[in-house]
């Protein structure tokens, strides 16, 4: 079954927005300082992998969820330097992980897409570590 941004040029997207690809990575840059050396990030709806070259360096481990097969395989190609990050397909409201999975999840973009954010923040929750930290915008 296809994802929306299957039939969406995500990529070509981005070259006419670097402002806010800047702004996102500088308060991410920010949060990922205060927060200190952690294991684990899941970047939740995260496409072809937009932000991994800022957060791969920093995490020993590093998941892309994706609901979108032509978003991962772009990601796959465009990172495949990267032997930290991979790439699951699946979305909320239902992850496809074991509770507490991972310290750190990312949501950038994503709960726009739902007309409530309870669920899917519950669902985030699940699946972080004690004294996790989730990150959204």
């Amino acid at each position: 079954m296809s994802a929306p941004y299957d039939l969406f040029d995500y990529p070509d997207f981005w070259k006419e927005r670097s402002f806010e690809d800047k702004c996102e990575r500088i308060i991410l840059g920010r949060f990922f300082r205060l927060i200190g050396k952690k294991d684990t990030l899941i970047d939740i709806g995260g496409g072809f992998g937009r932000l991994s070259s800022l957060y791969a360096p920093l995490f020993d481990s590093c998941t892309v969820l994706e609901p979108s097969i032509k978003e991962i395989e772009i990601g796959k190609e465009k990172l495949k330097s990267f032997t930290n990050v991979s790439f699951k397909r699946g979305s909320l409201p239902s992850l496809p992980f074991s509770d507490y999975s991972f310290d750190v999840a990312l949501m950038i973009r994503v709960l726009h897409h739902f007309e409530n954010s309870e669920a899917p923040i519950k669902e985030v929750k699940r699946i972080l570590k004690p004294n996790g930290y989730l990150f959204w915008k």
